[in-house]
């Protein structure tokens, strides 16, 4: 499975093995000249990619918007729009229960919704497995966000995604048990069965690749997008890791290269290969590179609903490396880059933008006292889902169980 998903895109990308060395590395190994950008930083940062995300507005609204999905497959006669629905509801509470540092609920609701696809006498239809996936991925990505380390949920990423191709039935580590995943009987056409292997390629390389930067293990990272189908000529997760990868090993030409060559067709693909190519630019080169990707950012706007936790990272990431390369404009954008996250309202742009002590240093502390109060509204401070709310949010879930198993 591994080679067939790495071959296809293993000539769309540059052999980082055939590049000159980098002649503007310090000469001190493991020494880069990134400008004043620490490597906790670029962590921090990185990967850059504007993928959607559910909105985080306060928590009593998140939990109305699981209640209405939730009823709404209870009422629905189709089933397939009742498997839909009911996926709404089970997955936003698993969301809800993850984000308020409830893992162990989080899990339970997960491993409740793949058992609902447990034991048919039937086939799993290609919608169904779709819901697995997708419950599967998210036990993992808790693990991720749980564990002191990212190794149990990546290789969790990586068992989903070899049984999907497969087609075969796995266990994975649940709260008290392991759950059994029903991979191993999808009735799907073969076209049908490739979009659930890019579904779960897409969760891998995403989640195993941010998870891996996050905790300093660029190789790594590269090492999976290299293997998983992530070397592709545009500049998403899997390009960027390798390109910061080899920064970070003293290759800045072969980094520059790889950002330099990347496929772009829209404003926002410009709007990141700007702050990699100043991340990654030589030493003469740095602060025109810099000047180019503030220009870009003042220039930009938000591409719409579900992106205001993207325009909060692209900020922070154009205010870091600004500050890093000196540049004056710096303070200026941490300003925007808080007033955009207040202004959205939501809680993920807010807990991003905190997380940025060069945004938090050059902002008022009344801005910082709103940001933490959006945060804490939406329950991401761990507080909030307790008594009423907590009711509110099994009663979603077993409407939604109900609505795909009566039986269970």
């Amino acid at each position: 499975m591994t080679t067939m998903i790495s071959t296809r895109t293993s000539a769309t990308h540059a052999s980082p093995t055939t590049a000159a060395p980098d002649q503007y590395t310090d000469p001190v190994a493991g020494t880069v000249r990134t400008g004043r950008v620490e490597r906790g930083e670029i962590a921090a940062c990185f990967p850059l990619a504007a993928r959607r995300r559910p909105t985080c507005p306060p928590l009593r609204a998140r939990l109305d918007r699981v209640t209405i999905a939730a009823r709404a497959a209870i009422a629905e006669t189709d089933r397939p729009l009742a498997v839909q629905e009911a996926g709404k509801a089970l997955t936003g509470a698993a969301l809800i229960a993850r984000d308020c540092h409830q893992p162990d609920r989080a899990r339970q609701i997960v491993t409740r919704h793949i058992e609902l696809y447990t034991g048919l006498t039937r086939p799993l239809t290609v919608l169904e497995a779709g819901q697995v996936v997708g419950a599967a991925t998210s036990l993992a990505r808790t693990a991720l966000q749980t564990d002191p380390a990212p190794d149990r949920g990546v290789t969790m990423l990586i068992r989903v995604l070899e049984a999907t191709y497969r087609r075969a039935a796995i266990m994975l580590d649940g709260v008290i048990r392991p759950v059994a995943v029903p991979l191993g009987d999808v009735n799907s056409t073969p076209e049908e069965h490739r979009r659930l292997v890019a579904l779960a390629q897409a969760q891998l390389l995403v989640g195993g690749t941010a998870a891996l930067a996050r905790a300093g293990r660029w190789a790594e990272a590269a090492d999976l997008a290299r293997t998983y189908g992530g070397s592709g000529t545009r500049l998403l997760e899997g390009r960027q890791v390798l390109a910061i990868s080899r920064l970070l090993t003293r290759d800045g030409n072969v980094a520059r290269d790889l950002v330099a060559q990347s496929d772009r067709s829209s404003d926002i693909d410009y709007d990141v290969a700007a702050c990699l190519t100043a991340l990654c630019a030589a030493t003469a080169k740095r602060y025109d590179a810099a000047i180019v990707m503030v220009d870009r950012y003042r220039a930009s706007t938000s591409p719409g609903e579900g992106y205001a936790y993207f325009r909060a990272r692209y900020g922070a990431v154009v205010a870091v490396i600004a500050r890093g390369n000196q540049h004056p404009a710096a303070t200026e954008i941490a300003a925007r880059v808080a007033r955009e996250a207040l202004g959205s309202g939501d809680g993920y742009a807010a807990q991003e933008v905190l997380r940025h002590a060069t945004i938090t240093g050059a902002i008022p502390e009344r801005h910082r006292a709103r940001l933490e109060e959006v945060v804490e509204v939406a329950g991401l401070t761990g507080k909030g889902l307790t008594g009423r709310l907590l009711t509110q949010l099994q009663d979603a879930v077993e409407l939604a169980a109900h609505a795909v198993r009566y039986d269970l």
